[in-house]
């Protein structure tokens, strides 16, 4: 690959063994401190609001990652939330007879939505980790809220469920770009994108928390003020910042090959009629 003046050799070459980053000035670093710190904050404010059943659940799951480094003990949490066709039918029939609450169908879907958002989460929080050992644990943090908060309300906001689902889906494209484009710009701008998802999933647990006449009249009465949708309009915005440092990046790239592709065939060219006079001559000599 063909390194430009907006991505260094040195840059190619060095990004992925961060040899030219100090801890200051590493763009990944320096998002998932500053996560880390808001998750902190944000724990301690929602902490209470939790049912003691749900902040076990939360500090399990923590707990688990911190073990062995692992979704094991979330993807575990996931699963309570996806009952088999068995255990649908046994609560099903508990409920006939107990008059027992039984998890919603939109409890399931969401739950299904988060277990595909997860597997695809589970791999941008492999690469941050690398960089600050410290992120994953307060990524499962804010990930084990978001769920059990959620299933809480057996309710299913449309808006946050598919937001999730998009997300899922500009996963895998950003880790791409990560490997075809590792300059500071594009690192710096796909790290701002995978934690300012984290941020959006505390905006997320703090509107499902509000009561349903509060949501009512965000949702109605003050949709420009409504964090979700502001938190998620800027990621999206995010997205959109990404895939034009991609485009100029690509440009750049095919301009240099222009470049370099002119360049080699004036050399060929050069080079032919270097030969041709020197077999001119051999020829007259021969004579």
């Amino acid at each position: 690959m063909i390194p430009t003046e907006h991505e260094s050799s040195t840059t190619l070459d060095k990004f992925f063994d961060r040899k030219e980053y100090t801890s200051k000035d590493n763009p990944i670093l320096q998002r998932t401190q500053k996560f880390r710190s808001s998750q902190l904050n944000f724990w301690r404010r929602v902490q209470n609001s939790l049912h003691k059943g749900d902040q076990e659940k939360v500090d399990q799951a923590v707990h688990d990652y911190n073990a062995d480094y692992s979704l094991e003990g979330l993807e575990r949490l996931v699963k309570e939330y996806l009952p088999t066709a068995d255990t649908a039918k046994e609560k099903l029939d508990e409920r006939r007879q107990q008059n027992d609450k039984i998890v919603s169908t939109k409890v399931q879907r969401f739950a299904n939505t988060f277990s595909g958002f997860l597997s695809c989460y589970s791999q941008v929080m492999t690469i941050m980790s690398a960089v600050d050992t410290q992120f994953g644990g307060v990524a499962v943090q804010a990930l084990s809220i978001l769920l059990v908060v959620a299933v809480n309300k057996q309710k299913n906001e449309d808006q946050i469920e598919g937001l999730l689902a998009n997300f899922k889906n500009a996963f895998p494209r950003l880790q791409g770009l990560r490997n075809i484009y590792p300059t500071p710009r594009m690192q710096e701008l796909i790290a701002k994108v995978y934690t300012d998802v984290l941020s959006f999933t505390q905006m997320a647990v703090e509107y499902y928390q509000k009561s349903a006449l509060e949501r009512l009249w965000q949702a109605v009465a003050k949709p420009p003020e409504m964090g979700v949708k502001i938190a998620a309009d800027g990621i999206m915005a995010e997205l959109a910042e990404v895939k034009e440092e991609r485009d100029y990046l690509l440009n750049q790239r095919v301009y240099n090959l222009e470049q370099r592709v002119a360049a080699l065939t004036i050399m060929a060219e050069d080079g032919q009629k270097r030969t041709t006079a020197i077999e001119g001559k051999v020829s007259t000599i021969g004579k």
